[in-house]
């Protein structure tokens, strides 16, 4: 269980790295922004599903060597080890530690990224739900403009925009920065 639980991270992580490779090699730049979320939630889904497949070739070929190789030796290293711990007592088999040791670095880790997220969204949240919403001249129907005190610079997530005081104070026309980087939302 554990050393395929290894062996599916391992291949994730190479199939994520060489997608977002070609992502970053191609398409970084552009600016269809609705193009590179597609493209980039379909890395993410494809580095998670591509893994599981199967694909075969008439030949042997020297990444399925490897691969197969790297796999057979977590496989190896994995799997219980026969240790008898005296003449009279039957072996006992005691499995590898190590790599039981790297599948809860990586839960830990997994779960550590998931708790940082969670508070940057419950203080964006708080960030949100603390300002004042301002009406600025411009912006389509379902943006919303927060004027935040404590806030250096504006930015914004999702819909929602979170202006200085300072900023949301200027004048407002369709030519004015802050409503012209609006009219940019879908």
């Amino acid at each position: 269980m554990v050393a395929s639980l290894l062996i599916y991270i391992v291949k994730w992580a190479v199939v994520l790295a060489l997608l977002h490779s070609l992502y970053g090699l191609f398409l970084r730049r552009e600016t269809f922004h609705s193009l590179n979320r597609a493209v980039l939630l379909f890395i993410l889904v494809a580095s998670a599903v591509l893994p599981l497949c199967r694909f075969t070739v008439g030949h042997d070929t020297a990444v399925a060597r490897a691969t197969a190789d790297v796999e057979a030796f977590i496989v190896e290293q994995a799997a219980p080890a026969p240790v008898s711990v005296t003449a009279a007592a039957p072996a006992a088999s005691a499995p590898a530690l190590w790599p039981r040791l790297l599948a809860l670095v990586y839960v830990g880790g997994v779960c550590l990224c998931v708790l940082g997220y969670v508070r940057s969204l419950l203080s964006l949240w708080l960030l949100i739900g603390l300002g004042r919403r301002v009406r600025v001249d411009g912006t389509p129907r379902l943006v919303r403009v927060v004027e935040c005190r404590g806030l250096g610079v504006a930015c914004s997530w999702m819909r929602w925009v979170m202006l200085p005081p300072r900023q949301s104070r200027r004048k407002t026309s369709p030519s004015t920065a802050p409503s012209s980087c609006l009219t940019a939302w879908p």
